[in-house]
């Protein structure tokens, strides 16, 4: 009866410190978002990680890639009836940084009028602080408030909008999360409204032209070796053009993949929306695709 005891307080002693040795300084995700499909970067931050992490997704997901800055890990993504699992052997105790993409077509759903996105990020451990980034891609728009339907623009309420002067983004952002606990994030959004057609946009669109064939002109005094990439693209986009060119004009996509520091994922959500701003194209080969430069030879 003694051993007993002694037994059943060395559970109470050591049971606590067991369950709360894992714990996480940031877990963020950063969700681009169109109808067609979703790019999620989940970025977790230990300060002691687990022996085993698992993150239950309530969608199906795939492209999946993990990334890591501690001195061992082992992820997989597997099907469930309720959606996604992915699952990830950690050195136990160690802090660093796991990076984990995907790509899923679940989380948005149209409404008939608008399009709906709703997820939900919850701690596998008790979290200091997490970050919820929701991002519209190029060319959409969170809906106007007085719009007549029972979708929220965004929830929880107290998200900060905002713009990087390209696309529109809901951030939420809490502190100390329980395991379990987290952000359930929700908007609706809608393609941006086409100009009428009128006097003053038919003479914007001339300007235009008259600006194109000026600079068409100049850049063809100074030589091709000028044309190619332009200017106003990030350091990650312009290396994915880079590489298309250097191949001259067309590539495989999993050579892109092989000469980048990126996730298979990013390189396909940087393909994906340098094809949205016309400097790219891809065609299906096989198992693969072929991504050339727009209107290249």
């Amino acid at each position: 009866m003694k051993k007993i005891a002694l037994a059943l307080l060395a559970t109470l002693v050591f049971l606590p410190g067991v369950v709360e040795a894992a714990s996480i300084s940031l877990y963020r995700r950063d969700s681009t978002i169109s109808p067609v499909e979703t790019y999620v970067e989940d970025t977790v931050l230990f300060n002691e990680a687990p022996d085993t992490l698992e993150i239950p997704l309530l969608f199906s997901a795939h492209t999946f890639e993990a990334s890591s800055t501690l001195s061992e890990h082992s992820c997989s993504m597997e099907e469930k009836d309720y959606g996604s699992l992915i699952t990830c052997d950690l050195p136990e105790g160690e802090g660093g940084r796991l990076s984990l993409d995907f790509i899923t077509n679940e989380i948005v759903r149209h409404t008939g009028e608008h399009y709906y996105f709703e997820d939900d990020l919850n701690a596998p451990y008790y979290t200091e602080d997490m970050v919820y980034n929701a991002r519209l891609e190029e060319g959409y728009v969170l809906i106007d408030g007085d719009m007549d339907t029972p979708f929220p623009v965004f929830s929880p309420g107290y998200g900060q909008e905002g713009s990087d002067g390209r696309r529109i983004y809901v951030i939420w952002s809490t502190e100390d999360i329980d395991e379990g606990d987290g952000i359930r994030t929700r908007l609706s959004f809608e393609r941006t409204e086409e100009p009428e057609e009128g006097f003053g946009e038919v003479y914007i669109v001339g300007i235009g032209v008259a600006l194109v064939l000026a600079l068409l002109l100049i850049g063809s005094s100074l030589g091709k070796e000028e044309e190619g990439i332009p200017q106003a693209l990030k350091d990650d986009e312009r290396k994915i053009m880079e590489i298309v060119e250097s191949s001259g004009g067309e590539i495989k996509q999993k050579r892109i993949v092989d000469n980048v520091e990126f996730s298979k994922a990013k390189v396909s959500r940087l393909i994906h929306d340098l094809k949205e701003r016309g400097l790219l194209e891809t065609k299906k080969v096989g198992r693969t695709n072929r991504v050339r430069l727009k209107n290249g030879e």
